[in-house]
Order: structure tokens, then C-alpha cells, then sequence
């Protein structure tokens, strides 16, 4: 039996290689546009797991802002260095905190807390954030903003203080007692809702981000 020429093979693999390589592509959009439909609406279905570390899906979202043109940006969890592919976190310490500056100028914060483990959230926010920078390539983004606001759950968020019931000029230590009592109550746990507390984690977050940026 001839052998086939080397050449065929090496097109045979570049073929299945390109092929593996956009079946990959696809994926990625899909898992991102679910992630952004999660970010913004909740979705009790909707369930990640990652394999990808915290320092990977660091250096997965710097990437996106550096191709999003973002410069500021942070990204904090909400439980200690180390801890954040544990499975054993009470709720209020499974949250993320993407706050970044838009290249159009307007500050954002995100805080998401869904997913069992700081690590899962992260890579959804990732998702979530790739996302929103896809579609601003494509020249979608005030299209997809303004179908987002006509659902149930808007991308728009109440002021923080307001959430809290505290004024803008509140020393740090009382909001972290505030948020600690408020937390006995909005815990799903403790008689309260996961909506409730995802609402209260994500304004403390949201002003403790915005207390270090004007530090």
C-alpha cells in the first residue's frame, strides 16, 4: 500500500486544527453571551464551573481591557487571598468586585456572587466583560443597552447609599457596621432572600471600590 504524501497529512491536521480551533471560538461567544445574560438578569439555571484559576482569569481580563482600551481597572473578592476556589464560603464571601473606568469615560462596578466559589463568579465576570467588549466592536452596543433596559431585570442599579440607608458622607467603620447588621437580616440563610443579599454585597462593594479610588 503507497503511502500518502506527507503534504496531504500536514493539510488533514492544519484542517482539523483550524476546525478545533473555531468550534473553540464558538464556544467562548456562546459561554460569554451566557455570562452576560447572567451578569445582568440572574438566571437559577445557569451553573459554572471552571477549571481555569484566579490568576489565569486575571490575566484573561487584563487582556480584554487591553483590547477594550480600559486602563483603570480592579478586581477584588470579597474573601481572604487564597481562598478563592473554596467550596466552604458563606455567601456574602463568594463575591467578586470588577469596578473599571470605560473608555467613554463613565465608571462602572460590577459585583457578582452566584456561583459556588469567588473563582466560578470571576470567570463569569470575565465572560460577561469579553462580552460587552464584542459588542461594542460589532457597533452593537447602544442596541443591546437598550434592549437590556426593556427586560425584567435591568443593567441599572439603585445608589448604594440608598440600599445601605446611609448618607454619602458616612464614615468607613459605619458602613461596615451597617452592612454587617443589615447582613443578620438579608442573609437567605437568616430569613432573608439571595436577591436581597446579592443587592446589599454588591453596594458595599461598590462603595468601598469607589472609597479607594478617591483615596
Amino acid at each position: 500500500m503507497s503511502k500518502k504524501p506527507k503534504w496531504e497529512a500536514h493539510n488533514r491536521h492544519a484542517g482539523a486544527s483550524a476546525n478545533k480551533k473555531a468550534a473553540r471560538h464558538r464556544y467562548n461567544r456562546r459561554a460569554s453571551r451566557r455570562a452576560l445574560r447572567e451578569v445582568a438578569f440572574g438566571m437559577s439555571s445557569y451553573h459554572v464551573r471552571t477549571k481555569v484559576s484566579w490568576a489565569q482569569t486575571r490575566a484573561d481580563l487584563e487582556d480584554c481591557f487591553r483590547k477594550w482600551g480600559v486602563l483603570e481597572w480592579t478586581a477584588r473578592a470579597a474573601c481572604d487571598h487564597g481562598q478563592e476556589a473554596s467550596y466552604s464560603l458563606a455567601q456574602e464571601f463568594r463575591f467578586v468586585t470588577v469596578a473599571y473606568r470605560h473608555p467613554g469615560g463613565r465608571e462602572v462596578t460590577l459585583s457578582y456572587g452566584r456561583q459556588d466559589r469567588p473563582v466560578d463568579n470571576f470567570r463569569v465576570l470575565f465572560l460577561a466583560m469579553d462580552a460587552l467588549r464584542l459588542n461594542e466592536a460589532r457597533g452593537l452596543a447602544e442596541v443591546m443597552e437598550k434592549a437590556y433596559l426593556q427586560l425584567a431585570g435591568p443593567l441599572t442599579e439603585r445608589d448604594p447609599y440608598e440600599i445601605m440607608g446611609l448618607r454619602p458622607d458616612a464614615d468607613m467603620e459605619i458602613i461596615e457596621a451597617v452592612y454587617r447588621r443589615l447582613a443578620q437580616t438579608r442573609h437567605p440563610d437568616l430569613g432573608g432572600s439571595t436577591e436581597a443579599m446579592t443587592e446589599l454585597n454588591s453596594a458595599y462593594e461598590r462603595i468601598k471600590t469607589e472609597r479607594e479610588v478617591a483615596a
